[in-house]
């Protein structure tokens, strides 16, 4: 009886090692996520810093406006 209780317990702890080993691992696989994310961020915006398009002056729907049209114009005077 002692064998197969002794058995019982070793195959449990091993499953739960498992389990245990397979959630560190997808937590890890998360924490590097968020990590190179944050990084990149701050990569991206220490290269590229925020713009402001000022085409007319306009608040930027209107800015965004007029680059439409603009983009539109040069599209049918290449087409």
């Amino acid at each position: 009886m002692k064998k197969i209780f002794d058995h019982f317990r070793d195959h449990l702890l091993a499953q739960l090692v498992d389990q245990r080993d397979h959630f560190l691992d997808q937590l890890a696989e998360k924490l590097i996520e968020r990590l190179a994310d944050r990084i990149s961020d701050r990569i991206i915006s220490k290269v590229f810093p925020p713009v402001t398009l000022t085409i007319t002056g306009e608040p930027p729907s209107v800015n965004a406006k007029a680059l439409l049209e603009l983009l539109n114009q040069k599209k049918d005077e290449q087409g």
